[in-house]
């Protein structure tokens, strides 16, 4: 059986780095899997016991020490580490992101080195292109994968930052046997960087797990929001929410949103009445039930995870035309596009108003989903791509 070696910025969870955790789930029935983790603070290290019934798991000791009980003002001691090098000359002139992450480079390369001179691995597969200098100058035989979630240049960022990070990303792939990204959308953006062996590994669900929930028409509806809320599009997509879309609503619906969040984010919309931050929650299956759920993002890249687990759900989907990049969706049918504040609080009215379209717009999504967005299909032409990668 081939081996590959997966690294990992966060622990892979069924609600935290999603598509890590599923992508290992499935290649592990193809290969031998070792996950190299550098957990956040966020993370328990502990909480391991699923994720080894895939593959081993491997967390380096210092890291492990330094992120699983790291204090607050230890946190940004850490990062001032990367701050301190950048300010005196050792780092190149590097994009912002990059550089935050320079102190993971300097970690996994140390491990990643450790690991070859033991063992032999057919593929190493690099999460995030941010982390990608990691293999820039290591020699080794395995096929060197890249994977880009996002493709960082074409997000909302200064005009000097996204300067650096294009020339960073056309660089880095040309350290890389293959690309992979998310939509057909991010290939074509990274064809014009000049990659040739690029592959669309669309997100995906699991339809087992999130089964399409019943509808009651005698239950008032809510609005629901899922993600980790730290990341910068899903904060300003909320704020955008709340100063633009909410003041155009009923103010009796219930609003429920879940994710990772520091309370001072939303010091002001957490005290309205209808409105429930409820943080991270392990099981968010019962929140699809009578639900609309919505995606007002403005920024961002890849394929939203949120939109299809809530396509799999069954619970119809309000989002702005740029949330839903690189989902082959259709307006009308599966989901609800609006690109104005105006438009978004209209077509949410709509449903609530509507259950006609409610259960029609919810069938035809759940429908999408098993057809196109199933990790088990899309697992078929991914191990296919690397069992015949040249």
């Amino acid at each position: 059986m081939k081996s590959i070696l997966i690294t990992s910025t966060m622990v892979p969870t069924q609600h935290r780095e999603v598509r890590a955790y599923y992508v290992i789930k499935e290649l592990s029935k193809h290969y031998k899997v070792t996950l190299l983790v550098t957990p956040s603070k966020e993370d328990k290290v502990k909480d391991l016991g699923e994720l080894r019934r895939f593959c081993e798991v491997i967390i380096p000791e210092d890291l492990s020490k330094i992120f699983s009980e790291m204090t607050k003002n230890q946190y940004k001691k850490h990062y001032s580490k990367t701050k301190y090098l950048k300010r005196f000359g050792n780092l190149p002139l590097k994009s912002e992101i990059t550089s935050r992450h320079y102190y993971f480079h300097l970690k996994f390369k140390k491990e990643i080195e450790k690991l070859l001179a033991k063992r032999h691995f057919d593929y190493i597969q690099i999460e995030q292109f941010y982390v990608g200098p990691v293999l820039e100058d290591i020699k080794t035989k395995a096929k060197k994968i890249l994977v880009f979630h996002n493709v960082h240049s074409h997000m909302k960022n200064s005009f000097w930052e996204k300067i650096k990070m294009r020339k960073e990303e056309k660089n880095m792939i040309k350290h890389y046997d293959l690309v992979i990204c998310c939509s057909e959308i991010d290939k074509e953006r990274l064809k014009k960087l000049g990659h040739n062996k690029i592959l669309v590994v669309p997100n995906g669900v699991d339809t087992n797990y999130f089964k399409k929930v019943s509808f009651s028409k005698k239950n008032i509806l809510s609005l629901l929001f899922v993600g980790y809320i730290y990341y910068e599009p899903n904060y300003k997509g909320l704020k955008y929410f709340f100063s633009k879309i909410y003041p155009l609503l009923d103010k009796n619906i219930q609003i429920n949103i879940i994710g990772d969040y520091d309370e001072k984010m939303f010091e002001k919309e957490g005290r309205l009445e209808n409105v429930k931050f409820c943080g991270l929650i392990k099981d968010i299956r019962p929140f699809f039930k009578n639900s609309i759920f919505i995606c007002p993002l403005l920024d961002g890249g890849g394929t939203r995870l949120k939109i299809l687990t809530s396509f799999a759900a069954g619970s119809p989907v309000v989002s702005t035309g740029k949330g839903a990049e690189g989902i082959e969706y259709t307006n009308g049918k599966d989901i609800l596009i609006a690109d104005s504040a105006t438009k978004f609080a209209k077509s949410i009215n709509t449903l609530m108003n509507n259950k006609e379209l409610y259960n029609r717009i919810r069938n035809n999504a759940r429908e999408l989903a098993e057809k196109k967005y199933d990790w088990k299909e899309i697992t078929k032409q991914y191990v296919y791509h690397l069992d015949n990668l040249k």
